[in-house]
């Protein structure tokens, strides 16, 4: 096993997380100021969805190339795991955990920002009523 490959997985995992989670929160942030949360992350999916899975199918697909055609172990080893990456990080950490975590976060995911704010500092800066923009997370049964 190279030594390197650990290292080299977490900066690839860490870019490419970057990178989609920055596509996928600035369309939720967007979409928030005018649905609930719970919608704004839905329409925010569907929008993004398509560009994050295409993204990440055509850079696992390099990376396994470069695990087939690669002419020593070691470059066959760094491929597939960094291929692995990509898939997972594609398809079950943009597509579940983020949301998820955003949805028990409820308006403290947006901490620095206005939408953090109170239901009321958040309904006077928009002009209207709170609780069609923001909905704060509240365990279930609680009214």
């Amino acid at each position: 096993m190279l030594f390197l490959i650990p290292i080299l997985l977490f900066v690839f995992a860490m870019a490419l997380g970057s990178d989609y989670n920055i596509l996928l929160m600035t369309r939720i942030r967007e979409e928030a100021h005018t649905h609930p949360l719970r919608q704004a992350l839905t329409r925010a999916i569907s929008h993004t969805g398509g560009t994050i899975t295409s993204a990440g199918l055509i850079l696992a697909g390099t990376f396994t190339v470069l695990a087939i055609a690669g002419n020593n172990a070691q470059a066959r080893q760094l491929g597939y795991t960094i291929a692995f990456a990509v898939i997972l990080d594609t398809f079950f950490v943009r597509t579940l955990l983020v949301p998820s975590a955003a949805v028990l976060l409820g308006r403290y995911n947006w901490w620095p920002s206005t939408l953090s704010r109170p239901t009321a500092a958040v309904a006077s800066d928009a002009g209207g009523d709170a609780d069609d923009l923001i909905h704060p997370a509240t365990p279930a049964g609680t009214p």
